[in-house]
């Protein structure tokens, strides 16, 4: 599944204007363009990204967020319910729900504990050993929260590298990829496209200073008409909206809101 996933972004993400490329070309697209985007993309998904700051929740933990919430409002059947024997600290239920639950949860679990903490969304991770999830936040009231052991086989937590680089130094161990690309005798494509988009980069920066200026000299005249005019065609929208998002990212390392329409557990308030 893992494989079939990673070709079909291959295929959409980067190899969508090329019909069977050669072998050449298919390599240097690997290593030049899909390598780098998912360093990049793994390097977002560190615990220690943007330390200091809001981290966004991983698709799993919004799907995780959104059915323990929908979960804590199923009414429970008293009687018939008694007969289900639930373990908080394996994480095991034995009524039939938990086991088709694409979460491993079930109305029985998320019902015998309180609404977790606002981090604890940001730190559950869904390991491959019993028990599924452990944190200090998923105790019962009065219980004592018991850190398990690393143990020597990964059960899906160990997603942060928890030693210096340096010891994998030497003898081809550790290094960085170069992701330079390597010079020809003559210009390429790809520089020659690059040279121009800076020249036209600049020319455009040049222009945005001269609108400032003309912004800037034409507010004290209160001229009604052409700042009318200039509110009702919102220019410079783009460039605002160029800023705020540069902005939201370098201070909460997050993207801008999208206009899709909410589920129903996304109106209601969320710890």
């Amino acid at each position: 599944m893992n494989v079939e996933n990673f070709w079909k972004q291959l295929k959409h993400g980067f190899l969508h204007n090329h019909v069977r490329p050669r072998l050449d070309q298919l390599i240097w697209i690997l290593i030049t363009q899909v390598t780098p985007v998912y360093l990049a993309r793994a390097n977002t998904l560190n615990d220690r990204h943007c330390l200091g700051r809001s981290k966004a929740l991983t698709p799993f933990q919004k799907m995780f967020k959104s059915e323990w919430i929908c979960l804590e409002s199923v009414t429970t059947r008293g009687d018939v319910d008694e007969k289900y024997i639930t373990r908080v600290d394996q994480w095991t239920c034995t009524c039939k729900a938990q086991a088709m639950h694409s979460c491993h949860l079930c109305e029985h679990l998320v019902q015998s504990l309180p609404r977790p903490p606002a981090k604890f969304w940001m730190e559950v991770v869904h390991h491959r050993t019993l028990p599924l999830y452990h944190h200090p936040a998923l105790v019962i009231p009065g219980s004592q929260w018991i850190e398990p052991a690393d143990g020597s086989i990964t059960d899906g937590d160990d997603h942060v590298f928890r030693t210096r680089t340096n010891v994998l130094a030497g003898g081809g161990g550790w290094r960085e990829l170069n992701f330079s690309t390597p010079s020809f005798a003559g210009q390429t494509r790809e520089a020659s496209d690059s040279g121009s988009s800076c020249v036209h980069l600049l020319k455009r920066a040049e222009e945005f200073k001269q609108a400032t200026t003309i912004f800037r000299a034409q507010v004290p005249h209160r001229n009604r008409i052409w700042m009318l005019s200039m509110v009702k065609q919102d220019m410079g929208c783009n460039v605002g909206n160029l800023v705020k998002d540069i902005h939201r990212y370098e201070s909460s390392s997050r993207v801008r809101d999208t206009t899709w329409a909410r589920k129903k557990g996304d109106k209601e308030e969320q710890c």
